[in-house]
């Protein structure tokens, strides 16, 4: 599989100055020339992605860049191999909200032969809800332009670019429909695309469809480019497509944004190889927004910077951990920032990922590395995240097992009996107790669907746990006070998941099936164990589910089956 990256002026400036905080004179000179990219500091050699995406929509904005592309060719402007991949395509996110694309296909097929691309995307316009209306005709505008470009490429540009035809859709069956309908005109280099927002069981299903389609029809295509998708929970599902000699692609700049985008609570900011996720340390250069006017610009600048030169000499081990975590409270205290982020703030200086870290990144900056502070720092660390991701990808020992699970509607495939662990979730009502007494799990979870699958475990045979927000993996007679907690969120997942796999992963082995019926940030807590043995009920709500375990009980368990 290969993996593209999105081209976004990732730049930094090879001398910065991490102890004064300011550019060096190259940099301000002419940072378009001056400036790294991350291959420039990887090499050439080692670079962790396998070609480069870029959007015309986005380099047509800056002029001076779309002109010296078009004059030098992109392998000569980004200073890469003539036979590194660069791939071009239009930017369909970009006019999302207009009725119909702003280019044509004359003129892009034209573009990417002067801007001298190795493969060039046809005309898309995603499908969305929020413009359901427009389905049909986005899906038409596609599939049109799609037959429109194949026929151009061949009798004109055939040896100047590869054409990768696009796919659109909002359902599995819109985006098969579209594929087989190229595959019928000899297309067999597409992408599938808007698929970004998707949930991971949406893709699953769809790649599982392709298979199908190859399996069943003896039609294969040559290549599949998934835009937008940087998930390891799918690479598995991806490795089957490529074992039927299809080869595979998709693209994201996920590994790398996420150095910046992602909040401090996630601890998601940096990646050890180990894939172990830190938080990085937030120092503004300013302060913005609602914070803005807490501080006066010039004390700010002062308390910052005595901030950031603690947290450096912590780094050089001038500094203990508790005297840095001391004035880190400090600083947040003065800004306002929430104190429950020390805690990350603790894991990752005492962790130091760092140190442990041989990419050119960690090696040649340090501490400064897992500061959050400016593109120099923050850029530098998307990096790092990227080469990280990179090595996953080209180590099939180390995905993750989260869609190998079986995703099911109904419960048909069971029956009484069989040895079975279901995995349902805690529930927010509980029984009203002292917040000091102890009492059985089973007891204290009073919710709809944790008392159905108690009684649906009862009836067919089965043994059961419960994934806790605040206790981890629990049996039904563990012990435990009450607590207000759930899991709303991904980060909360994450924060259990070491603590439920150490639990649940000896057990396994104990059990031929294994039946999860929860919600999804509650699956989420399963993704690192799940393999084919794990059976996942797919509803889209409480609900549904409950009305599937209602049609599932055992119709002689006449008495139990009143209930519900």
């Amino acid at each position: 599989m290969r993996y593209f990256i999105p081209e976004w002026d990732d730049l930094v400036d090879p001398d910065y100055d991490f102890s004064t905080d300011t550019h060096s004179e190259k940099h301000n000179n002419n940072p378009l020339i001056n400036d790294n990219y991350i291959w420039d500091i990887f090499g050439k050699d080692n670079i962790p992605f396998d070609g480069l995406l870029i959007s015309i929509a986005t380099i047509k904005n800056k002029i001076k860049k779309f002109n010296q592309i078009k004059e030098k060719g992109v392998h000569n402007f980004f200073g890469l191999d003539k036979d590194f991949p660069i791939m071009a395509d239009c930017g369909a996110f970009s006019y999302i909200k207009e009725e119909i694309p702003p280019y044509k296909t004359e003129d892009v097929l034209l573009m990417y032969k002067n801007m001298k691309v190795d493969y060039g995307v046809s005309i898309d316009h995603l499908v969305v809800s929020a413009f359901s209306e427009q389905k049909e005709e986005r899906m038409n505008i596609t599939y049109n332009n799609g037959i429109e470009a194949h026929k151009l490429w061949k009798k004109q540009y055939k040896d100047d670019f590869k054409l990768i035809v696009s796919v659109q859709g909002e359902t599995t069956d819109d985006y098969i429909n579209m594929y087989n309908k190229f595959l019928e005109n000899d297309i067999k280099i597409m992408a599938f695309g808007g698929l970004v927002r998707s949930q991971t069981e949406f893709i699953v299903e769809l790649i599982n469809r392709i298979i199908s389609e190859i399996k069943n029809s003896g039609r294969k295509p040559n290549y599949l480019h998934f835009f937008g998708l940087a998930r390891p929970s799918i690479f598995i599902k991806m490795k089957e497509l490529e074992n039927l000699g299809v080869e595979v692609a998709f693209d994201s700049a996920s590994p790398l944004r996420r150095a910046w985008l992602a909040s401090a609570s996630c601890e998601n900011n940096y990646v050890s190889k180990e894939q172990k996720g830190y938080s990085a340390i937030r120092i503004p250069q300013k302060l913005t927004g609602k914070k803005k006017d807490l501080i006066p610009a010039d004390e700010y600048q002062i308390l910052s910077q005595n901030t950031l030169k603690a947290v450096q000499n912590y780094g050089k081990d001038k500094l203990d951990l508790d005297s840095s975590i001391k004035i880190l409270s400090d600083f947040n205290e003065k800004i306002n920032e929430r104190p429950q982020i020390l805690e990350s703030y603790r894991k990752t200086l005492r962790d130091k990922p760092w140190d442990k870290c041989e990419c050119p990144i960690c090696s040649s900056t340090g501490i400064d590395t897992i500061i959050f502070r400016g593109n120099n720092r923050n850029r530098r660390r998307g990096f790092h995240n990227t080469k990280v991701f990179y090595d996953l990808l080209k180590n099939e020992e180390l995905w993750e097992k989260s869609l190998m699970g079986n995703y099911i509607e109904d419960f048909s495939s069971f029956s009484k009996d069989e040895n079975v662990l279901i995995i349902t979730s805690c529930t927010k009502n509980k029984l009203e107790i002292p917040d000091d007494k102890p009492v059985a799990a089973k007891d204290l979870y009073l919710g709809t669907l944790f008392d159905k699958v108690k009684k649906y475990s009862a009836a067919m045979g089965y043994e059961y746990m419960i994934i806790s927000a605040k206790y981890g993996l629990l049996s039904p007679d563990d012990k435990i006070k009450t607590y207000n907690k759930v899991l709303s969120k991904k980060s909360d997942a994450d924060d259990i998941r070491d603590q439920v796999e150490e639990k649940l992963t000896p057990l396994l082995n104990d059990y031929d099936k294994i039946l999860v019926i929860a919600g999804k940030n509650y699956r989420e807590v399963l993704n690192g164990v799940i393999d084919d043995r794990f059976y996942i009920l797919k509803k889209g709500g409480i609900g549904e589910m409950l009305h599937v375990l209602k049609d599932s009980l055992p119709k002689k368990d006449s008495e139990l089956n009143k209930f519900l």
